[in-house]
């Protein structure tokens, strides 16, 4: 389905609207389906490359489960008091079709916020918001619905929030009847409404109840809500809005819902797994590949920084090379960067002589040719054989023949 072209209308206004209220959104480009004319409030709080698709009643009622579960976002919205009834008619009888898609955060209020958001109130544009940003962090299939005035005792368009059962949970129940009133009692802890600065909802200040005194703010109440659901206002002890954070969607199927698990998509990564040496934050602290795991390498430091590790000290166990460290122990001299095997010069090849050139070295032991490249760890030479060549043999023997003969004339 392709965005209505009254939203995109709507979505070029953002840019102003978004500029007046001060309002920046915080999640990824979203995929919106909205049903009711009312929704189309909520087009210029979303982040930039939005989806915004409106859907009619013919296309929302042949939708299945798995299609609304393809939004990021499903906002259900009347409008204005307007014949709600006949508008959410089809969301209503819908619900065992689309509620089970939604496995993302829920806010749930039984206002005219659509109204008094069109007819300019600062505050509830700043709430809708909020909302925006309160679903689209939580991950999973968010909803919005809004019942508007249908939920409104005494009149011909009376619904009641229990209806709303099947989507929202059982323990859905209605309070008192109210017609109109203002909210009293207000959720300070909630982000929906505490210091946006605090709870990265956004950068407005906190809400109070007067903040929600537009005039017939709620035109209906809830009376008791599922354990999952905290209220967020309401009026002594009935409540206008309540909002779940999530259900325990888990995608990876690892036991960690998608806002506690740092990756719900690797069953290997959540919070209090094993750490282990692949480039991954296994155990979701926020390190990747942390020092000291088993199963690292074996690191040397390196204090000249010549690139050989120091040969008389003990390595230190990681899937990275800290800072200052190398992969050998090969450095007889680890303060003197010009000391390593292979160096020339005064005995900087590591090898067990000392002397004017390597040359000097190499006399008498091993192929004759030393390079310090066959150097041991240890300080040892890395001779052939350890003894001296064939020619210095006889030479030797040669030299204590003749010395015998002399002493015997």
């Amino acid at each position: 389905m392709k965005p209505n072209a009254a939203a995109r209308s709507v979505l070029r206004l953002a840019s102003a609207l978004l500029v007046a209220v001060g309002f920046s959104p915080t999640a990824a480009a979203q995929n919106v389906a909205v049903y009711g004319p009312g929704g189309v409030i909520s087009a210029p709080y979303f982040p930039p490359g939005s989806t915004y698709t409106e859907i009619s009643e013919a296309d929302w009622r042949s939708m299945s489960t798995g299609e609304f579960g393809a939004y990021d976002v499903i906002w259900i919205e009347a409008n204005d008091c307007e014949q709600s009834i006949d508008i959410q008619q089809a969301a209503r009888e819908t619900q065992t079709t689309w509620g089970p898609a939604v496995n993302g955060r829920i806010a749930f209020i039984s206002g005219d916020l659509d109204y008094h958001v069109k007819r300019g109130d600062g505050r509830s544009r700043e709430f809708v918001g909020r909302m925006v940003n309160y679903l689209t962090i939580g991950g999973g299939t968010a909803l919005m619905l809004n019942t508007g005035c249908t939920a409104r005792a005494g009149s011909a368009i009376a619904r009641n929030v229990s209806d709303w059962q099947p989507a929202l949970g059982a323990a859905l129940n209605d309070g008192a009847d109210r017609s109109d009133y203002n909210p009293s009692v207000i959720n300070a802890a909630h982000p929906l409404v505490s210091d946006g600065t605090s709870t990265g909802i956004d950068s407005s200040p906190a809400f109070t109840a007067g903040d929600f005194a537009w005039g017939n703010t709620c035109h209906g109440s809830i009376g008791s809500y599922p354990d999952d659901y905290e209220s967020v206002f309401g009026r002594g002890t009935d409540h206008c809005m309540i909002a779940r954070a999530s259900k325990m969607l888990d995608r990876d199927e690892d036991g960690f819902s998608v806002e506690d698990d740092c990756d719900d998509g690797d069953a290997t990564v959540y919070p209090g797994a094993e750490e282990v040496c692949d480039g991954a934050d296994n155990d979701c602290d926020g390190v990747v590949d942390a020092p000291g795991l088993e199963g690292g390498s074996l690191w040397y430091p390196d204090a000249d920084g010549d690139g050989y590790g120091d040969e008389n000290a003990d390595p230190i166990e990681s899937c990275l090379p800290p800072d200052g460290y190398v992969d050998n122990n090969i450095d007889c001299d680890d303060d003197d960067p010009d000391a390593y095997p292979g160096a020339d010069g005064f005995d900087d090849d590591c090898d067990p002589f000392d002397g004017g050139s390597d040359d000097a070295d190499t006399a008498t032991y091993g192929d004759g040719v030393d390079t310090g490249a066959d150097k041991l760890p240890g300080g040892e030479c890395g001779c052939a054989n350890g003894s001296m060549n064939s020619g210095s043999m006889w030479l030797a023997i040669l030299a204590m023949v003749g010395l015998a003969r002399r002493r015997h004339s």
